[in-house]
């Protein structure tokens, strides 16, 4: 079953990247620009969140609306403030800073979890603090006195590269690039706050050496929806690929929204927010 998908911002000449939902407006990535862009469904208007971003690539929010970006050039993780300011999350795991976040998701509970491949990217200025030798899921989790603490979750993944919350938390669902060039969607059960053994729900095959996963979202009912080579497609339970909007130029993330989760958003790889009904 396809979706006939509404353009409601148009295409560009740079990428969108990533999307979030606020509880108010959709959030939308262009890291070449260093910009964050919104979409207001209710007024239909499109105007900048933030400028200046520090190529932004991952964009995430919690259910308070507070908005989190993933700096991968910069290696970090990022709040925007009430008051225009932006304040850095923890970047230092066993006394060694992470790799480059690319991809975040925020649970009920207000932790981050992102994935940290190494990417082999050069971040700008004199290599100081090389790599870390691993490439897995992290989680940043804030204290009672406003600190945040940084702790690795996985320890099977290659090169974890999106990552998505069930909407009860019982689940992390991971896309992980292996050294064999394929894609797998993982499963992690979330058990007292650690993660149980992985199930493999899909596999992606890569095609002229892109990633066919960029973006995933999980809707109101479990449903996971990955977004990437060829457009959206709904991971079934036995894990084939259902296509439900099809896009030649490619789809760079996907996200619920709305409410009661009405609707789903992608971004394009021409640069443009679409949006769908989500009777998914």
């Amino acid at each position: 079953m396809t979706t006939t998908l509404e353009v409601v911002v148009e295409a560009s000449a740079t990428e969108a990247a990533s999307l979030a939902w606020t509880g108010e407006r959709v959030l939308f990535s262009r890291p070449s620009d260093n910009e964050l862009w919104q979409f207001d469904p209710k007024s239909g208007t499109v105007s900048l969140f933030r400028r200046f971003t520090g190529g932004v690539t991952g964009v995430t929010a919690d259910s308070s609306g507070r908005v989190y970006g993933c700096q991968t050039l910069s290696r970090r993780i990022v709040t925007y403030e009430n008051d225009g300011s932006t304040s850095v999350l923890a970047t230092h795991l066993d006394g060694r800073l992470h790799n480059f976040p690319r991809y975040a998701t925020v649970d009920r509970g207000g932790r981050v979890w992102f994935a940290d491949p190494r990417l082999g990217l050069r971040p700008p200025g004199p290599v100081v603090f090389p790599a870390l030798e691993r490439s897995s899921v992290l989680r940043l989790v804030r204290g009672d006195d406003g600190a945040w603490t940084l702790t690795r979750m996985t320890f099977d993944t290659h090169q974890p590269t999106v990552v998505a919350v069930a909407n009860d938390d019982s689940a992390l669902y991971v896309v992980d690039d292996g050294a064999d060039g394929r894609q797998e969607l993982r499963a992690y059960p979330i058990v007292q706050g650690v993660l149980d053994a992985a199930s493999v729900l899909a596999t992606f095959d890569r095609v002229d050496d892109r990633a066919p996963v960029t973006g995933m979202a999980v809707g109101p009912r479990g449903q996971v929806l990955v977004a990437g080579r060829g457009g959206v497609f709904a991971v079934n339970g036995d894990g084939h690929l259902e296509l439900l909007a099809e896009l030649r130029e490619g789809a760079t993330d996907v996200a619920f929204g709305e409410p009661g989760n009405a609707a789903f958003y992608v971004t394009s790889g021409d640069g443009a927010l679409l949006r769908g009904e989500a009777a998914v």
